[in-house]
């Protein structure tokens, strides 16, 4: 029987302040985009595959509904021209389950929002 180890957890953090410079939806899409990047790196190496040189292509679109709730759609785009169309398939398919922000029904997203803990005066 197979093992497969787990990936070790990783954590990145940002902060905006009120001299942020970037929009949004251009963060939301690099940030996408490098994580993809890395699943479709693991997903290749569950599968023995070599992809060669791949690009991810990663559009995000923050929308302002009528009630004042935002909204995001993302496309994600990834270029494999090293492999053949079924192993193409095969290895997106595989870095779509792995990655946190996937496009099926595996819902492992957590997200919580807090305040920032004020020192005792």
């Amino acid at each position: 029987m197979e093992t497969i180890e787990p990936t070790p957890l990783r954590r990145g953090s940002a902060t905006t302040t009120d001299g942020g410079r970037a929009a949004p939806e251009q963060l939301h899409a690099e940030a996408l985009a490098a994580c993809l990047w890395h699943a479709i790196a693991e997903a290749a190496g569950r599968l023995d595959l070599n992809p060669g040189k791949y690009e991810v292509r990663v559009e995000s679109q923050i929308a302002n509904s009528l009630n004042g709730e935002y909204s995001v759609e993302v496309v994600a785009k990834v270029d494999v021209p090293g492999l053949d169309e079924r192993d193409r398939h095969r290895l997106i398919r595989e870095a779509d389950r792995l990655w946190p922000y996937t496009s099926g029904n595996w819902g492992r997203i957590a997200i919580r929002v807090g305040m920032v803990e004020q020192p005792a005066q």
